[in-house]
């Protein structure tokens, strides 16, 4: 009845292709409820599957904002993630009485901070909407373009201070350079998202601020994601990278750096390989 994008990271609607209407099912041991509508031709969702180990609720509003709740009946652990249109997605998970809370600007960052638990919670959910893909295959398939990417001499590097300081000068006086600065904005494209994204609100001026959402919206992606548009867009992201490093080699950690500090950005800390080996096999013989 719906069908969902991988769009920047983020999951929505495939607006053109729903059909509105309800249908439940009841059978060996499993109940699904999913209800369809639309306003506008935008389409709005809720879906609801109970097993005797879980019961999980996907609500999507206006194609774009997503709410997961899950609960897991034997352990009590719960777990909510919930993406607005825009701004951080973020990911609570409580057990017992401990409550842990994570945010991103994308569902990659999310899994990457809570994988085991993002696993159990919401692993079979995403497989299903992704078709049959999973998030911990796309994010493997995107850290390999990015590293293509910090070796491909051809690479863009748009450092941290050309992209403020293209935000600064979108508040300039004069048209023409309000009009430059977003014109150079534009022509790099994706690879500023992060940083611009980083950049708080409340120290830019109001006209800077609808400036830099008309950027934002210019640069959106329509199609779903590949692992080489998802790459472009996150390899000027230092958070990304720290959170994807123990999963590199020294030498790809070693590329990475060469190009985060080209552009100005925080380099990533190698790990200490020996430490986490005896870590693991203690935890092995426990």
């Amino acid at each position: 009845m719906v069908r969902f994008q991988l769009i920047e990271g983020r999951l929505q609607l495939d607006a053109p292709r729903h059909r509105k209407g309800s249908q439940s099912l009841d059978q060996n041991g499993i109940y699904e409820s999913i209800t369809v509508t639309a306003s506008r031709g935008i389409p709005s969702v809720h879906y609801v599957c109970q097993t005797d180990k879980q019961q999980l609720t996907l609500s999507v509003a206006e194609a774009t904002k997503l709410r997961i709740e899950s609960y897991l009946p034997e352990t009590g652990d719960r777990a909510v993630l919930e993406q607005p249109e825009s701004g951080p997605v973020t990911w609570t998970v409580a057990r017992g009485d401990l409550k842990d809370e994570y945010e991103g600007p994308t569902l990659l960052h999310i899994h990457q901070a809570d994988p085991v638990g993002f696993r159990l919670h919401c692993g079979v959910i995403f497989k299903c909407l992704m078709q049959g893909r999973s998030l911990r295959q796309i994010e493997a398939e995107t850290t390999a373009a990015m590293i293509r990417q910090v070796q491909n001499d051809d690479l863009i590097a748009v450092s941290r201070d050309e992209v403020l300081d293209c935000v600064e000068r979108l508040g300039a006086s004069r048209r023409s350079v309000r009009f430059a600065a977003s014109k150079q904005l534009l022509r790099w494209g994706t690879p500023v998202i992060p940083i611009i994204d980083l950049i708080d609100a409340n120290q830019l001026s109001c006209e800077q601020n609808d400036r830099m959402q008309s950027i934002r919206r210019r640069l959106k992606r329509v199609e779903n994601d590949t692992p080489e548009s998802l790459a472009t867009m996150l390899v000027n992201d230092s958070r990304h990278w720290q959170s994807i490093a123990r999963g590199l080699s020294d030498d790809q950690i070693r590329l990475a750096n060469q190009h985060l500090g080209r552009i100005g950005l925080e380099r990533l800390a190698i790990p200490n390989r020996r430490i986490e080996q005896i870590a693991r096999d203690e935890s092995g013989l426990r």
